[in-house]
Parts: structure tokens; C-alpha cells; sequence
């Protein structure tokens, strides 16, 4: 697919409605008026947590991890075409206290930025430029990242 020079594909969004969560209930239980966590509420406050961080730019959520690429605490670590980046993993847990936000140090393996083309053609150790080969291993590309200038 070839678009013009500076303009991305339109985006798609499709919504559905699941069911509305009375989070009255989770406040009740952080005023210790139940003893057992509410857990939709719980689901639907770590959901809003982790996807906040998702319209930050530069930042990559990978299951309850949330790295920031770019940002000067982010240092990576190269080892040939992978870097090692440091993030945080969250989760929200009930406690006694009431709910607690657990944030713990975790890392993540990401190749390093680089040419779509050259990690095909490194990927396939080739360099002869075989345009079928590179359009079978660009179609095998599942879970990249791939962002655009």
C-alpha cells in the first residue's frame, strides 16, 4: 500500500457498549462499608489507569507494563539491533487500607529503531535486495510497532 508523502491512514475506532459500572460501590468499600472489593469497579479503575497513560506520547503498553521510549529515563540498553528499556508495571490492588496503586520497576526487549527495509533484509541475512522474499517476510510481520515520520 503506497499513501502520499505525509499523510497517515485514517484511523479506525469501533465502540461497544459492555455495561455501565456504579463505581458508588467502590467507594463504599474504600469507606470500609463492604468487606469484599468491588470487582468491575476494580477492573474498570485499572483499565482507566493504564490507558491514561496511552495518549502520552512515546509511551508503549505491553499487558500491565508501560514503557516510556524517548524520554530521558528512559536509558536504552543496546545489545546489536535490541534494547533493553526500563519501565513500570501496575496494578490495583484492595487492601485492608482500601485500594493501592502497586508500581513496580519492570523491562522490556524492543528492537532498536531502525529502516523497516534493512530489518527485513537483515531478518532474512540477504542483501541481494530479492523483492519476493522481502514481500513474504513483510507480510509475516506480526506485533511490531511501526510508526510513521
Amino acid at each position: 500500500m503506497s499513501l502520499p508523502p505525509n499523510r497517515l491512514p485514517p484511523p479506525q475506532v469501533t465502540l461497544k457498549h459492555v455495561a455501565i459500572v456504579d463505581l458508588t460501590s467502590l467507594n463504599d468499600f474504600y469507606l470500609q462499608q463492604h468487606k469484599m472489593p468491588p470487582r468491575d469497579a476494580m477492573q474498570v479503575l485499572d483499565v482507566v489507569v493504564r490507558h491514561a497513560f496511552a495518549a502520552t506520547l512515546n509511551c508503549t503498553l505491553i499487558g500491565r507494563s508501560i514503557f516510556f521510549t524517548g524520554c530521558l529515563e528512559a536509558r536504552p540498553i543496546r545489545f546489536g539491533s535490541v534494547e533493553v528499556i526500563q519501565g513500570v508495571k501496575q496494578a490495583i490492588k484492595a487492601t485492608e487500607a482500601g485500594v493501592r496503586i502497586n508500581v513496580d520497576a519492570t523491562f522490556g526487549a524492543f528492537l532498536a529503531e531502525c529502516e523497516l527495509g534493512e530489518l527485513l533484509f537483515d531478518s532474512l541475512n540477504r542483501r541481494d535486495g530479492d523483492l519476493h522474499e522481502f514481500h513474504v517476510a513483510a507480510k509475516k510481520l506480526v506485533g511490531f510497532k511501526i510508526q510513521f515520520p
